[in-house]
């Protein structure tokens, strides 16, 4: 990825705690460029990657109507060409989940869970076109949904991605 331009991330790790107590938590992910650190991805944005990059996370989901462990994720991402242009991108994220307590109605924590995910994913693709930094990969994952026109998304990329569409749902 680097190679070609585009950005990466690692692990950001933070120590907390004090003496025996004292332990390593994942704060965040550092952005790599061609040039080495150049940002970092914190809070919602990190949580976003995470699901991105089809990691469910250890976290429990605590809302309103129950608790939830994300137990699998899966995104798709479609590209929308109008002739050679890619002009939109429409990711399509999937979950399934295990509920670990249930406070009210299940199709409203369904409904919890989608909002949360996506309000994720959402600061995820928001820091990423602010900073014109594909770190969640779409342009691989838009090539490979439409392996047709896989060169056409890659040298289109660099200046369409700040400004494409992207279009969020949950399935």
């Amino acid at each position: 990825d680097l190679l070609e331009g585009r950005a990466a991330w690692i692990p950001a790790l933070a120590l907390v705690g004090e003496g025996e107590e004292r332990s390593v938590l994942v704060w965040g992910y550092g952005v790599l460029d061609q040039d080495g650190l150049c940002g970092w991805i914190t809070g919602d944005a990190a949580r976003g990657l995470e699901l991105a990059c089809g990691y469910p996370g250890s976290e429990l989901l605590e809302l309103e109507q129950g608790t939830v462990r994300l137990r699998s994720v899966t995104l798709d991402c479609i590209p929308v060409l109008e002739g050679e242009v890619v002009t939109e991108l429409r990711l399509d994220l999937r979950l399934t989940g295990q509920v670990e307590e249930l406070l009210g109605d299940t199709s409203k924590l369904q409904m919890q869970v989608e909002e949360r995910t996506l309000r994720y994913l959402r600061a995820a693709v928001e820091q990423a076109q602010q900073e014109n930094r594909d770190f969640l990969g779409l342009n691989m994952l838009a090539g490979l949904s439409a392996p047709e026109v896989c060169d056409q998304i890659r040298v289109q990329w660099p200046e369409r991605f700040a400004e494409l569409e992207i279009d969020i749902q949950c399935k």
